[in-house]
């Protein structure tokens, strides 16, 4: 028993003995090249976010504008109209017969203009031939040939021709009013007919059916809903404390959250603030459009980040943070190791993010860390090229002079 002990220490002894002199320790590995940041202060813009739904930058409750039987519904959901395509036809027998009936009056007062100007023309020719009649009695009477009775008479007569030529001048106007009136009636009439067919407000695609025909359709009730194709909007809701750092024009980011899908992001851009607060929920109304790739359903949730005021902040760029699962964490350089280091981020602003627990001003982080990177390795740091010109905070470190040659 004791010749097998003492064999087998023998060969532990030569087995140890055997290793080269060029194998190493995992302390004595080469340092890896790593590039780094210095965590500083500096001016951050905070973000407003809030939910809304997706719609259609444009959607109509299509309706009718008189009451009548629906005669034929010429479109079902999801149909593509055109603007000016017909949607709806309505019975318009007794708007057909009252266009009927407003172009006969027009007509009649066309007639009637006519003969009042026919009458104008009679009495200007009256008046012409008393006129001449007035003068030649007068000469006569000059000369004693006419009497002044038949003077008196020629007088009278002028007279009258011209009281007639008055009056078939106002019978004129008359006639020229009851023409523009009865062909106004004429033109209301052909409109209030068309009424009977139903169009399409907009090129889009109908999106509900609320009627079916033989319906009642009454004025201001709604019998399609149409919306516009292309790019969606988003409607939000802001109090006044968080509306007031939003304008149109500011970019935005949209979260859309599609049921059973994945959720995307969508750029947009902030078109319409309202300047009138809602009573009952003290909140301004916020209308973003989406970008032309976003195609989403209307109706789906949405939450928009919007840009708020600017201040000051431990950020670090983006490309430090390492995400494993739900946790996030940075490799700190400590002299010329690395230590994985647990952190709080908060909302990122561009290509940086603010950190609000775990680091402290002036701590080295690594950029771009490789997968391979562990925590505790040897590392040769090297400052982050370029990062010198970034601003910094009054009385914070400069992020682009953390590293070592």
């Amino acid at each position: 028993m004791t010749r097998i002990f003492v064999a087998l220490t023998l060969a532990m002894v030569a087995a140890g003995c055997g290793r080269t002199p060029h194998e190493s320790t995992p302390e004595q590995k080469a340092a890896v090249p790593v590039i780094v940041a210095e965590v500083r202060r500096m001016p951050l813009r905070a973000s407003v976010e809030a939910g809304g739904t997706v719609s259609a930058r444009e959607t109509a409750l299509v309706s009718s504008r008189i009451m009548a039987p629906v005669v034929s519904v010429l479109v079902a959901p999801g149909d593509r109209v055109r603007e000016g395509q017909p949607v709806i036809r309505l019975d318009g027998r007794a708007l057909s017969a009252d266009h009927t009936r407003a172009e006969a009056a027009a007509r009649a007062a066309e007639y009637g203009r006519r003969g009042a100007d026919a009458a104008v023309a009679s009495a200007r020719s009256a008046v012409a031939l008393a006129e001449v009649t007035h003068k030649r009695i007068t000469r006569l009477h000059e000369r004693r040939s006419a009497t002044d009775a038949e003077l008196d008479h020629a007088v009278a007569e002028l007279a009258a021709a011209r009281s007639r030529l008055d009056q078939a001048a106002a019978g004129l106007s008359g006639a020229d009013a009851a023409l523009e009136s009865s062909t106004a009636g004429a033109t209301a009439a052909a409109v209030t007919r068309s009424w009977a067919t139903i169009t399409a407000p907009f090129a889009g695609v109908v999106t509900q059916k609320l009627v079916e025909p033989g319906n009642m359709a009454v004025p201001g009730a709604p019998l399609l809903r149409i919306e516009s194709e292309g790019a969606p909007r988003v409607e939000v809701r802001l109090d006044a404390s968080r509306a007031a750092h939003v304008r149109p024009g500011d970019v935005v980011t949209a979260s859309i959250e599609p049921q059973g899908g994945t959720p995307v992001a969508a750029p947009g851009r902030v078109v319409e603030v309202a300047r009138a607060v809602d009573a009952g929920a003290q909140t301004f109304l916020v209308k973003a459009d989406l970008s032309e790739t976003a195609g989403v359903p209307a109706g789906t949730f949405a939450r928009l980040r919007f840009p708020g005021p600017e201040r000051m902040a431990l950020a670090v760029p983006l490309t430090a943070i390492v995400r494993q699962g739900q946790l996030t964490s940075v490799f700190v350089v400590e002299g010329d190791r690395t230590h994985l280091r647990l952190v709080t981020t908060g909302t990122p602003d561009g290509e940086r993010v603010e950190v609000t627990a775990g680091l402290e001003p002036g701590e080295r982080v690594v950029l771009s860390p490789a997968p391979t990177l562990a925590d505790g390795a040897r590392v040769n740091a090297t400052r982050a090229a370029g990062s010198e010109s970034a601003p910094s905070a009054p009385g914070g470190a400069d992020l682009g002079r953390a590293g070592e040659q």
